[in-house]
């Protein structure tokens, strides 16, 4: 089940406000399959997620090789599903994750987005941290346990991508042989997403093919004009 991850930022409230932004493709995917997906680390290109720091050595009792390949195998059972926390859309994240024309944005908050989840029995069986990113990397190495703690390396980031404001859900699957870099986990979709925004440029009868998709699935669900310009 979905857990707050004590050892990082855990300071958001359940009515907080938080926005996925995603391809039509993915967005059909999910309300195909009722699920959300995670992505393995191994497959993330951006070289600051899941960081090797110059010092690290120093606070971890081993030879750095040894710590960068202990990351790596980490990296390799570990899945990430990530979400902005905002009140507002953000135009940044429509034009790096999602597409301005084609693409979608689904808004829900962190109360929907525990309920929708930890309500399927078998979630209950597995355990998915969630934390905020961390982008202050001073803070975060005061944090006690530091580096001794794989579990913190996920949630850390530097100052340049502190305008994403991640919420971040990691599972580790540490005990199963993974054959796959997605994993999908069922959620109530219903209870998960309150409202559905299409792209600043996508044209209107979107909107309609988007709610025909909705009754469709059984869902009402409100489908809004994006209002980033």
């Amino acid at each position: 089940m979905l857990k707050k991850h004590k050892y990082v930022g855990c300071d958001f409230s359940d009515s907080a406000t938080i926005w996925k932004y995603l391809s039509f493709t993915a967005f059909l995917a999910m309300l195909e399959d009722k699920s959300l997906y995670f992505t393995r680390a191994k497959c993330f290109a951006d070289p600051n997620e899941f960081p090797v720091y110059e010092n690290d050595a120093e606070v971890f009792p081993m030879k750095k090789e040894k710590y960068e390949e202990m990351v790596e195998q980490f990296k390799k059972k570990a899945f990430v599903n990530c979400w902005r926390l905002s009140e507002y859309e953000s135009f940044g994240m429509w034009n790096a994750y999602a597409d301005m024309a084609t693409g979608i944005a689904i808004k829900s908050d962190v109360k929907s987005l525990f309920s929708a989840f930890n309500s399927i029995p078998q979630n209950t069986e597995i355990d998915v941290l969630v934390g905020k990113v961390n982008y202050d990397i001073k803070e975060m190495t005061q944090k006690p346990g530091w580096r001794l703690n794989v579990l913190y390396i996920p949630f850390a980031k530097t100052i340049p991508y502190e305008n994403e404001k991640e919420l971040r859900l990691l599972y580790h699957d540490y005990k199963n042989e993974i054959t796959s870099d997605y994993k999908g986990y069922s959620v109530d979709i219903g209870t998960l997403i309150k409202e559905i925004y299409i792209g600043p440029m996508t044209k209107p009868y979107v909107k309609e093919l988007i709610e025909k998709i909705l009754s469709h699935h059984g869902l009402n669900i409100p489908v809004k004009q994006s209002m980033v310009k």
